[in-house]
């Protein structure tokens, strides 16, 4: 294998972007906003697809993975790995163009969804998919992750907002991919001729967003229109590095009223969930109160659902047919605002435990049929407990596949410390002058390599499975 000394200077010699192999540059990419900790070989900044080509042709060549990267945002490690870590938010993080009139946009992967929101924003239009951490990830990141947000429930996930994917593969070739076999890899058709009843059968279960993989191959079958670019979407950089995308917009509703909905408690909320569905809802959003706290504004309750409607009207007539505790409707921009905020930081803020002590992110996007979810928070509490543990759940509560996220968090059980236990200090992560090789984690946490064996972390299923990774973390 090729040492790292002469990967790097071969990286120089044929890339125009910067080239980092310093202890600093390592040290910045071995982490994203999870709690693994994985150390890279090097950090490459393309300045352009010629650039991710030629990077991925000398690492495949030196037998190195490579890891894309866009904002390190993701809480399950997806942006964490051994080899050669790309970074497209330096150089490729423009909005290519924008026309209002189809309703379409052309973004390069570094690009932050907030700037392609604002650029879209003087035409009343919006990019659907809306991260809690939409201030700081990426398209390219998006795409990688299939990411929703709280208005996947009106439109969908990042895969039904992608029209076309220009994607250079592990090797350097490149590949324009969109609806139908034209412009896919050679084989790719034969490949799914001859597994037609394993992509039938094997992705059943009708969930909106599989991640981690190749949970999408099932839209490459011909009853679903051969849509290869959606396939891509969820592959967490497995497939290959894309370098631009045509993304499509929505019209933005002009006037969005707010209804919170209180219930009993989080799993009454997600009970109630799947039948609001049909008042049209452009979010369901639920939430615990370990996560809110004492936040103003909310009715009576021990778990909400935030429920966006399109116009006072439509909100108000849901407060009337919804069998909650307790409901107020928020037509205030400003103090929608500040209820979304609480969302919006729950990453953030559930990592602190309420006597100040650190708690570990760690329960992220599990896949639930809405029907179920109730019933799933009941039983996650419980298994939670049962190992001492808890946790401050939040997510989308209707659609195909209902999904929450958690943090986690370590408590005081009897015969354990009060506090939790202390996570290992830097230097037991980080030790420029013993980095792990290729291919190895360094820490004992398992992780992704992108593009050069996957280590198939994880799959987005039915139910979570508990997993011992340093701290217990389920999903």
């Amino acid at each position: 294998m090729t040492s790292p000394g002469e990967l790097e200077r071969t990286l120089r010699e044929n890339l125009r972007g910067e080239v980092d192999f310093g202890a600093a540059a390592r040290a910045l990419a071995t982490m994203d906003a999870s709690n693994y900790r994985r150390v890279p070989v090097g950090v490459a900044r393309p300045r352009d697809a010629d650039d991710v080509a030629a990077a991925l042709r000398i690492c495949a060549e030196a037998g190195v993975p490579v890891v894309p990267r866009g904002g390190g945002t993701s809480i399950a490690g997806q942006a964490t790995g051994v080899g050669v870590v790309l970074d497209l938010t330096r150089h490729m993080n423009a909005l290519v163009s924008l026309d209002p009139a189809a309703r379409t946009a052309v973004v390069q992967p570094g690009l932050v969804l907030d700037r392609l929101r604002g650029a879209a924003r003087p035409h009343g239009l919006t990019f659907g998919p809306d991260p809690s951490m939409h201030s700081r990830c990426t398209l390219g990141g998006m795409i990688g992750n299939n990411a929703c947000g709280a208005h996947s429930v009106a439109w969908g996930t990042t895969a039904d907002n992608v029209a076309e994917l220009a994607v250079t593969a592990y090797g350097g070739a490149s590949y324009r991919l969109g609806t139908g076999w034209a412009g896919a890899p050679a084989g790719l058709r034969e490949l799914v001729s001859r597994n037609l009843a394993v992509l039938r059968t094997g992705m059943a279960g009708g969930f909106s967003r599989r991640i981690s993989g190749y949970g999408g191959l099932d839209a490459l079958l011909p009853e679903r229109g051969v849509e290869v670019a959606r396939a891509f979407c969820g592959s967490e950089g497995t497939l290959g590095v894309v370098t631009e995308a045509v993304v499509r917009l929505v019209e933005a509703p002009r006037a969005p009223a707010l209804a919170v909905l209180g219930y009993a408690d989080e799993s009454a909320a997600a009970d109630a969930a799947a039948a609001l569905l049909g008042f049209g809802p452009l979010t369901v959003e639920g939430m615990a109160a370990d996560l809110v706290g004492s936040a103003a504004g909310l009715p009576r309750g021990g778990g909400w659902l935030f429920v966006e409607m399109r116009d006072e009207g439509a909100a108000r007539s849901l407060v009337r047919a919804a069998d909650a505790v307790d409901s107020v409707v928020v037509t205030d921009p400003a103090g929608q605002r500040a209820l979304w905020r609480i969302r919006e930081d729950a990453a953030g803020t559930a990592t602190r435990m309420p006597g100040g002590g650190m708690a570990w992110p760690g329960w992220e996007d599990c896949a639930v049929p809405p029907a179920r979810l109730g019933a799933y928070l009941r039983e996650f509490r419980a298994l939670l407990a049962q190992h001492g543990l808890r946790g401050t759940p939040y997510g989308t509560s209707a659609r195909a596949a209902s999904t929450y996220g958690s943090t986690s968090t370590w408590c005081r059980r009897r015969g354990s410390p009060a506090s939790a236990p202390s996570p290992p200090t830097w230097r037991t992560w980080w030790s420029p002058t013993a980095a792990p090789s290729p291919g190895s984690t360094g820490t004992g946490r398992r992780g992704r390599s992108s593009c050069r064996g996957c280590t198939g972390r994880r799959s987005s299923g039915s139910s979570a499975r508990t997993r011992t990774c340093g701290t217990r973390r389920a999903g």
